[in-house]
């Protein structure tokens, strides 16, 4: 009972034509929201919609995804790290120079090192938001020397104020590399599973992802953010009325049909059932039951057929 390929994931034809209209910018809808009980097909909904990024859109459209259930995470500089590795996978990849100077010298823990990548990107992006205040010793090394000859000076050691106010930089400058490059072109970030994110982790999503990014000036980039969770519609109440336009909510398991439910059981290797059997399948998705339970009810009539 493995996935099937996203291609063959069904009854997600409604879905895939909300998302092609979002893909069209032709109104505020900048956030799609997925959020039902687990096990009813929201991650199936998010790997087809990725599929189409891939595959079915001309021209492809870069596309990163995130997974809080299976990825480790210890600070939001992991999730935006592993976004931007797949949106630099992608056929077309998404430029994100500053990023990616700022967090190689980060990884490499070189203050001088640091400080040259921090000087030659100075002005490229605007890294204003990212002072943090209690800091200061930690922000002046990086941004109160103006010397020509750096690696001529000593540098202190890599603590973990300067780490944390690096992470914040590095942070604010995928931002701005992102939100430049969809100006002029469709970026489709994933995020599944937020539920089992921490609240520290919600609440920067909330906060700095949704409001102060995507939401704020939507009507000057092309950025597309897919959010799927248990709760994701509580996380979302706090959003203003003038952002909750930017929202379009999803329903990801809809009243299957016979159809619908014989081509789902099909696609999982449960083929030959008759339309007593199938019937029985479809009430047991009805009355709230996750995909795979309904499977087991197919390998019980399986067995007993």
């Amino acid at each position: 009972m493995g996935s099937p390929e996203p291609s063959q994931i069904v009854d997600r034809e409604s879905e895939v034509e909300v998302f092609s209209s979002m893909l069209r910018f032709e109104s505020s809808r900048r956030v799609m929201v997925v959020c039902d009980r687990q096990g009813r097909g929201k991650t199936a909904l998010l790997r087809k919609l990725r599929y189409q990024c891939e595959y079915v859109v001309d021209p492809p459209v870069p596309v990163a995804l995130f997974d809080f259930d299976t990825e480790p995470v210890t600070d939001e500089i992991d999730v935006v790290t592993r976004l931007a590795e797949d949106l630099g996978e992608a056929d077309d990849p998404v430029p994100l120079p500053t990023f990616e100077k700022l967090n190689h010298a980060r990884t490499i823990r070189d203050t001088g090192q640091f400080v040259q990548a921090w000087q030659s990107v100075q002005g490229a992006v605007d890294l204003s938001g990212a002072s943090v205040s209690g800091e200061a010793q930690a922000a002046g090394v990086i941004q109160n020397i103006h010397v020509q000859h750096v690696e001529t000076l000593s540098f202190p050691e890599w603590t973990e104020p300067l780490d944390r106010h690096v992470r914040k930089l590095c942070k604010e400058a995928f931002f701005s590399d992102l939100l430049r490059a969809a100006q002029g072109r469709p970026v489709v970030l994933l995020l599944d599973t937020v539920d089992a994110a921490d609240q520290d982790m919600r609440r920067w999503l909330l906060r700095d992802l949704l409001r102060r990014r995507l939401l704020s000036d939507w009507e000057h980039h092309r950025l597309l953010l897919l959010i799927a969770g248990t709760d994701v519609d509580q996380l979302l109440e706090p959003l203003t009325p003038e952002q909750q336009e930017c929202l379009e909510p999803v329903a990801t398991l809809k009243s299957w049909g016979p159809d619908h439910v014989r081509a789902f059981l099909q696609v999982h290797g449960y083929d030959g059932f008759s339309d007593e059997e199938i019937d029985v399948v479809q009430k047991a998705i009805e009355a709230g039951k996750s995909l795979v339970k309904a499977m087991q009810v197919a390998e019980i009539m399986k067995d007993t057929g």
